[in-house]
C-alpha cells in the first residue's frame, strides 16, 4: 500500500509539473509585437508618433535638459535649485560636478536627464522597415511618413554629433541575435556623419508638405521648410571653426 501511495504521488507530481510548464508556456493575448504595431494605418501612425516622442522628452523640447542652455555661463540660477520647479542636473555641470562614471545629460545611454538617442534612431529604423505592412495606408501618407521618419533619424544623428563628435552611423538596425563583434559598431569620421545627415535631410525634404493644412490634428509635425532650415543649421555647424580646421582632436584615432 505504501508503495502504491508513493507511486501515485510521484505520478501526480509529474503531471502537475507538466501542466504547470504547459500553462507557463502560453503567450498572453494582446501582447505588443512589431506586427501588431503595423497591422493598420492607425497603429502605424501611433508608432510614428513614438519616433517623434524623443523630441518632446529631451533637451530638444525641454530647455532644462538642453546642454546648450543649462551649461551656459550666462545663466544665473539660484543654488540650491528649487527641484520642485526645475531639474538641477544640467545646471550643476557648470559647478564642476560632471563626471565620467555617471555623466549628467547623458544622451548616449539615456541617463541623468538625458534620453538615449540611439534608442530613438532604432525606433525610426523599425518604422522605416515596417511601414509597408499596413494595407489601408495611402501612398501619399506612406511617402510623407517615411520622409518624417528620415528627418527625425537625421536630427537625432545631428544631436549626437554635436554632443559627441564622431559617432556611429546607424543606417539599419542590427538583429537582436547579432554577435558581440557585430554590435561593436565603430565611430565614423565627423565629415562622414555630416554628409550622411545632409543626405537624409535631402531625401526627406522633397516628400514633406510645405505647410500643415490640418493644424488641429497635425500641428508640430515636420514640414519641408523645417527640414531645409535644419539642413542649413547642419551645414553652418560643419563649416564652423568648431569642426572645420579644429586641430584639438587631430591626434585622436581608432585603435
Amino acid at each position: 500500500m505504501k508503495t502504491i501511495i508513493k507511486l501515485s504521488l510521484v505520478i501526480l507530481a509529474m503531471v502537475s509539473i507538466a501542466s504547470c510548464k504547459k500553462y507557463l508556456d502560453v503567450t498572453p493575448d494582446n501582447v505588443a509585437t512589431i506586427d501588431y504595431a503595423f497591422r493598420n494605418r492607425n497603429e502605424a501612425e501611433n508608432y510614428l508618433f513614438t519616433c517623434y516622442s524623443t523630441l518632446q522628452h529631451s533637451g530638444m523640447g525641454d530647455v532644462t535638459a538642453n546642454p546648450g542652455f543649462t551649461t551656459s555661463g550666462e545663466i544665473i540660477f539660484p543654488y540650491p535649485t528649487p527641484e520642485l520647479l526645475i531639474n538641477p542636473t544640467g545646471f550643476n555641470i557648470i559647478r564642476g560636478t560632471q563626471n565620467i562614471i555617471a555623466p549628467a545629460l547623458d544622451y548616449w545611454d539615456g541617463q541623468n536627464q538625458g534620453v538615449s538617442l540611439f534608442t530613438a534612431i532604432r525606433r525610426c529604423n523599425i518604422f522605416l522597415e515596417n511601414v509597408d505592412e499596413p494595407i489601408d495606408l495611402s501612398d501619399y501618407e506612406k511617402t510623407r511618413w517615411i520622409a518624417e521618419a528620415k528627418f527625425l533619424k537625421a536630427y537625432y544623428h545631428f544631436w549626437l554629433l554635436r554632443l559627441y563628435g564622431p559617432i556611429p552611423i546607424i543606417k539599419k538596425n542590427l538583429p537582436v541575435s547579432s554577435s558581440t563583434e557585430e554590435v561593436r559598431v565603430k565611430r565614423e569620421p565627423v565629415d562622414s556623419v555630416f554628409n550622411y545627415i545632409v543626405a537624409l535631410l535631402d531625401e526627406a525634404a522633397k516628400d514633406l508638405p510645405v505647410n500643415i493644412e490640418n493644424e488641429a490634428a497635425e500641428e508640430g509635425r515636420i514640414t519641408r521648410p523645417i527640414a531645409l532650415a535644419v539642413k542649413a543649421e547642419v551645414l553652418v555647424t560643419e563649416a564652423s571653426p568648431l569642426y572645420n580646421g579644429n586641430t584639438a582632436y587631430a591626434s585622436v584615432k581608432n585603435k
